[in-house]
């Protein structure tokens, strides 16, 4: 299976223990891999390393892989390992020469699972009583590529009503010239005006909420949707829009619900889009965004390692703000394009500092110290 993830941890033993059944854990080497989620789930194998002469012949250990993440957890399977002299059942470890051990964990999508912690219990066993467990915290890194979809998320299109009539000629007047004022302010102002004399338009509403987007104002962004979705009775079109904003703040279950009800929309497929991207599932992502210019789509098609669609998207796209200079320069580094990895850099530099900070400590440009040192100059 593609991008299948091998998780390499190694952990030794200095000294034999005096007693048989308690493992010295105190000292371990480990080598992190990286989490990538493909199709919504991954396969991990965690290989454990048993050094020669470090385990007692007549010790027996149950080993517990497992992962936790907000609450939640996912175990793997457990794996008994035991010395040449012991009468347990499971894995003889020869003391002369040690042993590797694989040890499998499946984990599913799930909301939050980017911030998981890797531990192995270890249990020893002796005359058939279980002791107390040994817990080991491992270092794992997670790819945390597929969540920038949060992020790219906010760039997402919008349905916006234009032209409408609202049955009120004084109530028209002030929706149109919401449509040519060019100060966010002035649009706001007059759609308030506008539904104080048509209180009941989900498309005023709907168009109030975008303008308390642009602003920054998620909350009252927020509130307008949810009463042009009321007022509408659930029009699809504004199911998609609380989709897209609901998703771009992390909360899944409701941008679900909307994404069901959103069928049909002109921008379900990039409400559609973000949710495949997240789940890991790219190809299927790219299939719906191969014609859309936004952030997610640039996003989708370099995690499937189409950067030349990818690179071509970019040069399309007409609004570019910090994110979009964040994923061309992750383009350059995933291409090797050192030119555009560079543009990309100082542009975002100039328009976010703090996410240009994020990417100096990124793994993902991990690889180009000396472009940062460049840029700095």
């Amino acid at each position: 299976m593609r991008n299948l993830l091998r998780l390499f941890l190694l952990f030794s033993t200095i000294t034999a223990s005096a007693q048989p059944c308690v493992l010295d854990v105190s000292n371990y080497a480990v080598n992190p891999s990286m989490i990538e989620f493909v199709n919504g789930k991954c396969d991990v194998t965690i290989t454990l390393t048993i050094p020669p002469k470090s385990f007692s012949r007549a010790a027996v250990y149950e080993l517990t892989p497992y992962f936790v993440w907000q609450g939640a957890s996912q175990k793997g399977e457990n794996v008994v390992i035991q010395g040449e002299r012991s009468n347990a059942f499971g894995r003889i470890v020869s003391h002369k020469n040690g042993m590797s051990l694989p040890m499998k964990v499946s984990l599913p999508y799930t909301r939050g699972i980017e911030l998981c912690k890797c531990f192995v219990d270890v249990t020893p066993i002796e005359s058939g009583e279980r002791g107390e467990p040994i817990t080991l915290e491992l270092p794992v890194r997670v790819d945390r590529s597929p969540f920038l979809v949060y992020e790219t998320a906010k760039d997402a299109s919008f349905f916006y009503f234009r032209g409408f009539n609202t049955g009120k000629k004084e109530a028209d007047v002030l929706v149109r010239r919401s449509e040519e004022a060019s100060s966010v302010d002035d649009r706001i102002s007059l759609l308030k005006q506008a539904m104080n004399l048509v209180p009941d338009n989900f498309m005023i509403y709907n168009n109030l909420a975008l303008n308390h987007l642009d602003r920054g104002e998620i909350d009252l962004a927020r509130s307008a949707f949810n009463r042009a979705y009321e007022v509408s009775g659930g029009m699809n079109e504004v199911a998609a829009n609380l989709c897209l904003l609901t998703f771009s703040q992390r909360q899944l279950e409701e941008a679900h619900n909307y994404l069901e009800k959103s069928e049909g929309a002109t921008y379900f497929n990039e409400a559609k889009g973000n949710f495949l991207v997240s789940e890991g599932r790219y190809g299927a992502a790219t299939a719906l965004l191969s014609t859309s210019t936004s952030n997610t789509s640039i996003l989708a098609h370099i995690l499937n390692q189409e950067f030349l669609v990818a690179g071509r998207l970019l040069e399309k796209k007409d609004r570019k703000n910090a994110m979009t200079y964040f994923l061309q320069a992750m383009l350059g580094a995933r291409s090797d394009n050192r030119l555009l990895l560079e543009t990309g850099l100082r542009q975002l530099r100039k328009s976010d500092g703090r996410l240009y900070r994020s990417a100096k400590t990124s793994e993902e440009f991990g690889k180009y110290p000396d472009v940062f040192k460049k840029i700095e100059q």
